[in-house]
């Protein structure tokens, strides 16, 4: 029996010449919603190795009565969620963030949903580099990353890698440091 063999019956076959013997298939997760646009407005504070941030995501249900949405957020302290213009009820375990829609969502639907929130200290996805005792001329530096899933470190999203979105930054640095992102920048 071939690895391939191995997954007859459920509609794929995995081609042994790109997989190692023993590979597990591995599918996305489910989801009610597509992101269309992530904007971020990104306060960053290098010294005290932290963020204060405002994330509004444009979503668009893709599920016939999507009641709420749930959002990869890993360790924020989170100080307010909006959908549109309005205060919205959720519930937060800091590693995913439910926001809760009062009517139910047609299919196809667009929506935006906007999350106030501090980062301190992330394990991942924030990197801060400052000089120290072993290497006192290190450069001062803040970076981010989000492959393959440490987005949720610094922003809350659907952080899967085949979600793709349009983005925008808004980012305030100490006027010592310069600001850089992808993308063209207009102001």
């Amino acid at each position: 029996m071939t690895h391939a063999d191995d997954f007859r019956g459920c509609g794929f076959a995995m081609d042994p010449r790109f997989a190692y013997p023993g590979t597990d298939v591995n599918y996305g997760r489910d989801r009610t919603f597509r992101t269309d646009h992530v904007l971020l407005d990104l306060n960053v504070n290098i010294s005290r190795r932290s963020l204060a941030c405002s994330a509004t995501l444009t979503l668009t249900a893709i599920v016939p009565g999507t009641k709420s949405i749930v959002l990869d957020a890993v360790d924020f302290r989170i100080t307010g969620v909006f959908v549109g213009n309005e205060k919205a009820d959720y519930h937060y375990d800091k590693k995913t963030l439910t926001v809760h829609f009062k009517k139910p969502l047609h299919a196809a639907t667009q929506t935006t949903v906007r999350v106030d929130y501090e980062v301190a200290n992330p394990t991942l996805g924030v990197y801060f580099v400052t000089p120290d005792k072993h290497y006192p001329t290190k450069p001062t530096q803040a970076w981010t990353h989000c492959e393959p899933q440490e987005a949720r470190h610094w922003f809350p999203c659907f952080d899967e890698p085949d979600e793709k979105c349009t983005t925008e930054m808004l980012l305030t640095v100490d006027e010592r440091f310069v600001g850089l992102s992808n993308g063209v920048l207009v102001e």
